[in-house]
């Protein structure tokens, strides 16, 4: 019942989703670097909750499953900070050299926001794949064969996600 009421949330926010991510671009226009910091905030908000997600679900992994996982991760984790450091070094470039118009960066943001995904990605593999003991988290359930059990960090590095893709579309420009 209570999600049913809560359903005209949904277009409420999809609606304020758009329009601040129309705002954010044209923020970022005016001043990338400013609105860049802002980005590499949030970007390291979603790792800190895939590195928390992580450590939730390591534990669960066969020994078999450890090692190739912990080097998916690591390799996924290394992308993110490889592409977000080119995005950094580019927007702080253009601001040194007070390139007008500021160069179009839509690019460089989406290959962060892909990479961000792609460990998000992973880590959703991985949570689907390990099997906890039935008796260590009292709830969990089986679904679609495989136990089922609550990873509150991996749910809010993919809400933030959605939240930072919406303003990293470069179509709101």
């Amino acid at each position: 019942m209570i999600i049913l009421k809560r359903l005209w949330l949904i277009p409420l926010c999809l609606t304020l989703s758009c329009a601040t991510a129309a705002a954010w671009w044209q923020s970022f226009e005016r001043d990338p670097v400013a609105q860049i910091q802002s980005f590499t905030q949030e970007v390291n908000s979603i790792l800190t909750d895939a590195a928390a997600a992580w450590a939730i679900i390591q534990p669960f992994l066969t020994p078999a499953q450890q090692q190739t996982a912990s080097a998916d991760y690591g390799k996924a984790v290394s992308v993110v900070s490889s592409t977000m450091g080119i995005l950094t070094d580019a927007v702080q470039a253009a601001a040194d050299a007070k390139t007008t118009p500021q160069p179009d960066f839509t690019g460089l943001v989406n290959n962060v926001t892909a990479a961000l995904q792609q460990l998000l990605d992973i880590v959703s593999t991985l949570q689907a794949t390990s099997q906890p003991a039935p008796t260590a988290l009292p709830g969990a359930t089986h679904a679609l064969g495989a136990l089922a059990y609550p990873n509150p960090a991996l749910d809010e590095a993919k809400a933030r996600l959605a939240a930072l893709k919406g303003h990293a579309v470069g179509s709101v420009r």
